[in-house]
C-alpha cells in the first residue's frame, strides 16, 4: 500500500494494530510448528494428509499425515502434498460462467467455527479448512520461497471472517474463487502484490464489511494478473475504496449502496476500460480517479456528477478523451 496516499487512514491506530498483529504472526509462526503434539496452549491440530490439485485432469493423493499439528493459534499443518495432476483440456474453462446466482442462499454446511487466526502459506493448510464456515479470527495467505499452493477450493462453505482477510504477496498461480460463499469480514480487505491471481467468483457475495474495525477499508493493488473486481453487494460501512495499479484489470464494478467514502481511489490502471456501480455515491473526502489511459473520462464525470458536492480533494487526470464508446 502508498502511504504516501493514505494520508490520515493509513497512520489510524486501528490499521496498524491489525497490520502489528498479522506481522507478528508471521514472527512467531516458524517458531510454533513442531512434531507431535501441539505446542501451544490451545487444542491440538490435527495433521491432515496431503492431496493433489487437478485443473481437468487426474491428480494423486499424498500420503496421510503423520504429524500433529500446532496448537490453537494457527491452523495445522499435516503431511506432505499429493502430485498435482496434469491440466485436463476443459479444465481451464472460465470460472465466470459458472458463478452462482447472487441471490441464492449460501451452500448447505452445518456451522463450524475455527477459534483463532489462519495463516494459509501451503495447500495442505487450505484444504484444512474444509467445513469451516467462521474464522473468528483473521485470515492471512501469503507465500514464501517455493510454496505448492494453488487455491483456496476448500473454504467453500466459509461464510465469515471475524476481522480481516489478506491475500498478498503471492508469486505463483493462484485462484481465490473457493472464497465465493463469503459474506461478511470484519476488519479490512487487501488483495496486493501478486502476480498471478484470479478471484473466479470468489467475493462476489462479500456484502458486509468493517463490523469489528474503525476504518475499513477495501484495496485491490499492485496484481499483475487481475482483470476483474466485482463487489456489487457490499453495503455501507467501507470507510476506504482503492483500486490502484493493477496492470490486467479491465473491469470494476462497485455497489450502489456505497453512499459515504474517505478515500475513493482508481488508479494507475493501465488497461481498465470499465467502472460502474457506484451511482449511489454521494460523498467523498478524496477522489482520485486517474491514470486510467483506456477509461473513458465519461465515466469518470458521471461518478463526480453524482456526488452531492465537489470533494475537497479530486484528480482525474490521465483518462482517455470525453467519449464513451
Amino acid at each position: 500500500m502508498h502511504d504516501s496516499k493514505k494520508g490520515g487512514f493509513g497512520a489510524s491506530i486501528d490499521i496498524a494494530f491489525r497490520r502489528f498483529t498479522l506481522q507478528a504472526w508471521l514472527l512467531v509462526l516458524p517458531l510454533l510448528v513442531g512434531c507431535g503434539s501441539g505446542v501451544t496452549d490451545g487444542n491440538p491440530g490435527s495433521g491432515l494428509g496431503g492431496q493433489g490439485a487437478a485443473s481437468g485432469g487426474g491428480a494423486s493423493n499424498g500420503g496421510a499425515g503423520s504429524n500433529s499439528g500446532v496448537g490453537g493459534f494457527v491452523l495445522a499443518l499435516g503431511g506432505s502434498s499429493g502430485t498435482v495432476g496434469q491440466s485436463g483440456g476443459a479444465g481451464s474453462a472460465g470460472l465466470m460462467s459458472s458463478c452462482p446466482d447472487l441471490g441464492t442462499p449460501p451452500v448447505d454446511c452445518p456451522a463450524k467455527v475455527y477459534p483463532d487466526n489462519v495463516v494459509i502459506r501451503s495447500q495442505a493448510t487450505a484444504d484444512a479448512l474444509a467445513g469451516y464456515t467462521e474464522i473468528d479470527g483473521s485470515l492471512l495467505i501469503i507465500q514464501d520461497g517455493a510454496s505448492d499452493l494453488r487455491q483456496v477450493d476448500a473454504l467453500r462453505c466459509l461464510q465469515k471472517i471475524r476481522f480481516e482477510l489478506s491475500a498478498a504477496n503471492l508469486n505463483t498461480s493462484i485462484s481465490l474463487d473457493g472464497l465465493k460463499e463469503l459474506s461478511e469480514i470484519g476488519g479490512w480487505l487487501e488483495v496486493a502484490r501478486t502476480k498471478d491471481l484470479t478471484l473466479g467468483c470468489g467475493l462476489r457475495k462479500l456484502s458486509k464489511l468493517g463490523t469489528h474495525s474503525a476504518t475499513p477499508y477495501v484495496e485491490f493493488e499492485g496484481n499483475e494478473k487481475l482483470e476483474r473486481v466485482e463487489l456489487s453487494l457490499l453495503g455501507t460501512g467501507v470507510a476506504h475504496f482503492r483500486i490502484d495499479d493493477n496492470a490486467s484489470l479491465q473491469a470494476v464494478v462497485g455497489s450502489k449502496t456505497l453512499a459515504t467514502l474517505g478515500q475513493f481511489f482508481i488508479s494507475g490502471n493501465p488497461v481498465l476500460t470499465s467502472v460502474s456501480g457506484f451511482d449511489g455515491l454521494k460523498t467523498a473526502n478524496e477522489v482520485r480517479l486517474n491514470g486510467n489511459p483506456m477509461l473513458p473520462m465519461c465515466q469518470v464525470s458521471k461518478i463526480v456528477a453524482g456526488l452531492s458536492a465537489p470533494p475537497p480533494i479530486l484528480v482525474t487526470s490521465g483518462n482517455l478523451g470525453d467519449a464513451c464508446p
